[in-house]
């Protein structure tokens, strides 16, 4: 049975942070029914404190409970309730939530605001959630300094805060948007509300700028009438806008120390430049990062959509200079610490010379591609075109880095003498799909891709077709793994073989000690050795487990990916359309299993559509619709897989639904015969 990393048990944890055994607090929901086993005497208490509609405790049973807690590792969740405030845990200081457990206050209906956390200093989890509390006016973290990422978790991912669908009058101050953009690893990820007003002003934070004014609240405009650069020049944060237009500035020089633009104003973009005839650079001394709200038009966490503007700097109708050349744009992206997602010169992404609306690619048009960074076209190069010398087609894209076409796939087939794709320094693609197909193609060589992008708009997979004629066609393991590490990307029509690779220390022909990726097939026994495969992450080929004892398959505790491929190559030949006879994971003869969820696996590609094959196990699993949709749904697997015992889920479905209507017609039938008067 499948279970969602956020309700599996926290024993592991504890034992990895190293709890103490009575200060351990396990149950689901605190009520008056355990409050008892609450370890009310300890400093640093384990568990993810859930505190929900139903808990019928009182504020001051609460702060009863927790007067001496100062340090909660596990979670924390206060859903529904009817509380006005959060005083109960005015002792807590540290909150460290275990990966998958987070720091949730959300749907509190009577919360005016958090400042009852009044010791509150550090939060150590992946996900802040501030939601759905409609009398929350203020956030009011007076002590916090710190939010990073939980103990032992290694992750390229952001840190979320979300804070949203609150009081109308919700709003931040300026210490605490200074507080979350100088936390790079922090992303404001959904923020509705506005910039509380100060109680009173000072010289470091102003509305008119002033010589000592470090902190701007509010839209910053500089125009034709403006004189006093030099009050702009201790500036460092700006909460709300900026917008320079109409002026004869030749550059930005005079924000000598201008690092953040934070706009909460959901219609404008952060900074917008315009009607600047004579500026002649772009670029801001020291700027990192800018902010946008980002409004959502839902109430359903779970389904949150996105509209309104992105984030944008935008710059129209200033000097020809800066419309025309690409420099100025790259400069100004690369020295921003933060990505971001557009910036548009005169309402493009690229400048006019690089936009071609002719597809054919020519050898007329060569020359002009040149000086393009970004090249916006349809590129399309086919048997019209006047095929110059390799090396001038080379230093025509010498400085392409980025191609901006319309909705359709990229396709690159029927090339009757490429013998690999060789995009070696591509990194993200963002199409409707990827077909590649050329008969001598003996392959890829894409080894940097790291994202892949749906703009189906009836589809968030990735589709991806790849085939070759050439027996000696094949993906490489490295090339594998990043495809399977892009969740959206549709990986079944890849028709091939893996490439012949070097053995390593993690990568294995058979489980070694230190092995984290097996290169072929699987079999696990009643006879293999378990410690072999606790480190296993990637199984390069299938994976057979039978004739074992086991009762679950926590012995693979790490393995997340199963991807078979032994396509040799694809011709489009009727004999070549069946499928594989043999699943990726197939698990056999075992009669003691019970339990059959992989605690960590995400993937499997596979050659059959039944990936996953079940069969003379526990009866317990044998028959049960419910484990197979469970497994179904959290591998996302196609709906012949998977299989138990030579039956589909729908069909395990319609057998135990067809089995209670025997048995209550049969009763019918039998009942008069035997006199029985009462129908039960």
């Amino acid at each position: 049975m499948y279970i969602p990393q956020s309700e599996r048990s926290l024993d592991p944890y504890f034992k990895k942070v190293k709890c103490d055994k009575n200060c351990i607090f396990n149950f689901k929901n605190l009520s008056s029914n355990n409050s008892d086993l609450f370890p009310k005497s300890c400093k640093t208490v384990c568990g993810e404190l859930r505190i929900l509609e139903d808990c019928d405790l009182s504020e001051k049973q609460l702060s009863e409970l927790f007067k001496n807690m100062k340090n909660l590792w596990g979670g924390l969740k206060i859903v529904g309730t009817n509380f006005t405030n959060l005083n109960f845990l005015e002792n807590l200081e540290t909150i460290e939530c275990e990966e998958f457990r987070d720091f949730q206050c959300d749907e509190n209906t009577k919360i005016h605001d958090l400042g009852g956390l009044k010791n509150l200093s550090s939060i150590a989890c992946m996900e802040i959630s501030i939601w759905n509390n409609s009398k929350m006016k203020f956030l009011d973290f007076p002590k916090l300094k710190t939010i990073k990422y939980p103990k032992n978790v290694y992750t390229n991912k952001n840190l979320k805060f979300f804070a949203f669908d609150l009081d109308p009058e919700f709003c931040t101050n300026s210490k605490e948007m200074e507080f979350f953009m100088n936390n790079r690893k922090l992303e404001l990820e959904l923020f509705e509300g506005k910039y509380c007003q100060p109680p009173e002003l000072d010289s470091e934070i102003c509305q008119i700028p002033e010589d000592q004014c470090k902190t701007f609240l509010g839209d910053l405009e500089i125009g034709p009438e403006f004189v006093e650069l030099s009050k702009l020049k201790n500036i460092e944060v700006i909460l709300g806008n900026l917008i320079i237009n109409g002026t004869k500035l030749e550059n930005f020089e005079f924000f000598e120390n201008l690092k953040f633009v934070a706009s909460l104003d959901k219609s404008q973009p952060p900074i917008l430049i315009e009607n600047n005839f004579n500026l002649k650079d772009i670029q801001f001394p020291k700027l990192e990062v800018f902010f946008v709200k980002k409004k959502i038009n839902s109430k359903n966490k779970n389904v949150l959509q996105r509209v309104g503007i992105k984030e944008k700097v935008i710059f129209s109708n200033n000097s020809e200079l800066i419309s025309t050349k690409p420099k100025f744009c790259n400069k100004f992206k690369k020295s921003l610490k933060w990505q971001f997602d557009e910036l548009l010169i005169d309402g493009n992404e690229c400048v006019t010379q690089c936009m071609f609306p002719t597809q054919n690619l020519t050898a007329r048009i060569l020359d002009s591609i040149k000086i393009c960074q970004i090249l916006c076209a349809n590129l399309e190069i086919n048997e019209f075109f006047d095929l110059p010398e390799s090396d001038q087609l080379n230093l025509a894209f010498k400085h392409v880095k980025r191609i901006v076409g319309d909705d359709s796939e990229i396709m690159i087939f029927g090339n009757s003498k490429m013998i690999e794709i060789g995009l070696t320094s591509l990194k993200s693609i963002s199409c409707a799909g990827l077909q590649i197909s050329n008969p001598k193609m003996k392959k890829l060589n894409i080894p940097n891709l790291q994202n892949l992008t749906s703009i189906n708009p009836n589809s968030t997979k990735f589709e991806i077709y790849i085939s070759s004629e050439s027996p000696e066609f094949c993906i490489t393991i490295q090339e594998m793994e990043i495809l399977l590490k892009i969740d959206n990307s549709d990986i079944d029509h890849i028709f091939g073989k893996y490439c012949k690779t070097e053995f390593t220390d993690s990568l294995c022909k058979n489980p070694e000690e230190e092995c984290t990726a097996i290169f072929g097939d699987l079999t696990i026994s009643k006879y293999s050795d378990l410690n072999h495969l606790k480190f296993l992450e990637i199984i390069y080929g299938s994976l057979n487990i039978k004739e074992t004892n086991f009762k679950n398959l926590n012995f693979l505790k790490n393995l997340k990916f199963v991807a078979q491929m032994d396509r040799k190559s694809f011709v489009w030949k009727p004999e070549n359309l069946k499928f594989s006879d043999k699943p990726a994971i197939i698990i056999q003869d075992n009669p003691n299993l019970v339990n059959v969820t992989f605690p960590s696996l995400k993937r499997i590609r596979s050659e059959t559509t039944e990936s996953m094959v079940f069969k003379k196990n526990n009866s317990t699993i044998s028959g049960s619709s419910e484990i197979c949709f469970q497994l179904r749904n959290s591998l996302k697997l196609s709906e012949m897989a998977p299989i138990f015992d030579d039956n589909s889920c729908e069909q395990l479905k319609t057998k135990s639904q067809g089995a209670g209507e025997a048995k209550y017609w049969i009763f019918l039938i039998i009942s008069p015969d035997d006199g029985i008067v009462g129908i039960l």
